[in-house]
């Protein structure tokens, strides 16, 4: 069992968790002015090696293990992205574990993504990932490795509502994206968090900045520690924990990992709660 835990704050309701494996139609939906972000949730590959003689010799990974560096909006023109009546670039840098906003865009509910894979001397096909924004004006892309042996080749991908005022400053919720039941202590509380499950919590004014947390993953054997500390809070953050998988990283790598992605309020334009 091998999982990472990637924390950033920002905010998301429970509602808007979607997913969609089949290619949106481009027809659907009406068109509507949105800010749309998009997190690659990973970590980049280890080298491989291989042994030659009394020599080991370093290999690129697997491509199953490469990461996305960029990613390329593949709608078609009808439906391409605008801003001020312009269309935008439609490609854009990303970095693992980190908010990167694409800009506010006009555009259907029906949304293609090309994720593109440069880290090799012959980059991969890149994958493409449907998404459905529905009504959603700020849309958060959470993208991540497929829990078994595809990998980045074939990843997961879901869109939760990431507006303010769906979610207030000082909200805590945990995304479980991994094949893996979790259980997630915060404080004193306990609760089960399933796989593609979700989890919200609210921390009122009035309480302490620290936020400590627990998850552990279960096992046929017990409980495994997945991450065991806390976290300052202050009054215009938002946390978010995801767990993803981490067994794309590298051959024999720990079974469990930690990555922690700070996201202030602000930074990202986010509007404050009315």
């Amino acid at each position: 069992m091998k999982i990472a835990l990637v924390l950033g704050i920002i905010g998301l309701p429970l509602a808007g968790l979607h997913a969609r494996q089949s290619p949106p139609d481009p027809k659907d939906g009406k068109t509507v002015d949105r800010v749309i972000r998009v997190i690659i949730a990973g970590q980049r590959a280890m080298p491989e090696f291989s042994k030659s003689g009394d020599q080991y010799v370093e290999s690129e990974p697997s491509t199953q293990r490469l990461i996305p560096t960029a990613l390329e909006i593949i709608d078609s023109p009808s439906q391409a992205p605008e801003t001020s009546g312009k269309p935008q670039d439609a490609r854009k840098m990303v970095w693992p574990n980190e908010v990167v906003n694409l800009g506010p865009y006009k555009c259907v509910s029906a949304l293609r993504l090309r994720l593109i894979r440069t880290l090799a001397k012959l980059p991969p096909a890149p994958p493409e990932i449907s998404c459905e924004l529905g009504d959603l004006i700020e849309p958060l892309i959470v993208i991540a490795a497929e829990n078994g042996n595809k990998g980045w080749d074939a990843p997961q991908v879901r869109v939760i509502d990431l507006s303010s005022a769906k979610f207030p400053f000082r909200t805590v919720v945990s995304l479980n994206l991994t094949g893996v039941p979790l259980v997630a202590r915060f404080e004193s509380e306990q609760q089960k968090l399933p796989p593609a499950g979700i989890i919200m919590l609210h921390l009122p004014a009035s309480s302490t900045n620290i936020f400590r947390f627990r998850i552990e993953a279960q096992s046929k054997t017990g409980m495994i520690p997945l991450a065991n500390s806390s976290y300052q809070i202050g009054a215009a953050d938002r946390l978010i924990l995801i767990a993803i998988p981490n067994s794309q990283v590298a051959p024999g790598a720990p079974p469990l990992g930690l990555q922690m992605v700070l996201y202030q309020a602000g930074s990202g334009a986010l509007s404050p709660p009315k």
